[in-house]
């Protein structure tokens, strides 16, 4: 596990880091090239990857959240996006939802200012954080995103 980049002692549900470009304590965002993957088809290790198909793998978190306010990657796992929006008036548990995947840990911006530096851990359904850090799952469970009026709850579309 890669924890020096976020200067914290542990991620919750984060096992196999792919950092865009990190410094001492803050992730920067990067905007990567996309990747194969086809229908159904496996992901290449980069920061975005192709969209799988039947059964095949969840979609990127660019292709994901990247319209989400303000939206700013920071780190992109097999499995996590965890990345800086704007929040407000809703949580990132709504923010998540809303595209397809469900929240896994959120960290209050400590700076204000669209960066990745990591700051308290907070939850998921607080709503009086104006810009956050989100960490949302790629895809839902193992597979692509839940459509709309679906929800991803506990890794499956209900």
């Amino acid at each position: 596990m890669l924890l020096a980049m976020c200067g914290c002692n542990a991620i919750a549900g984060i096992d196999e880091l792919r950092p865009n470009e990190a410094a001492s304590t803050s992730m920067a965002s990067t905007s990567g090239a996309t990747g194969g993957g086809g229908t159904g088809g496996a992901r290449q290790a980069s920061s975005s990857h192709g969209v799988g198909g039947a059964g095949g793998a969840p979609t990127g978190c660019t292709a994901q959240y990247g319209d989400a306010p303000a939206f700013m990657l920071c780190l992109e796992t097999n499995f996590s996006c965890m990345f800086y929006a704007e929040v407000q008036p809703e949580s990132c548990s709504s923010l998540c939802a809303n595209h397809g995947g469900e929240c896994m840990q959120v960290f209050n911006n400590a700076n204000d200012i669209p960066t990745c530096t990591l700051s308290a851990p907070q939850s998921c359904t607080d709503t009086t954080l104006k810009d956050a850090i989100c960490s949302c799952s790629d895809g839902c469970g193992q597979g692509p995103p839940c459509p709309p009026g679906q929800v991803c709850t506990g890794g499956m579309c209900n």
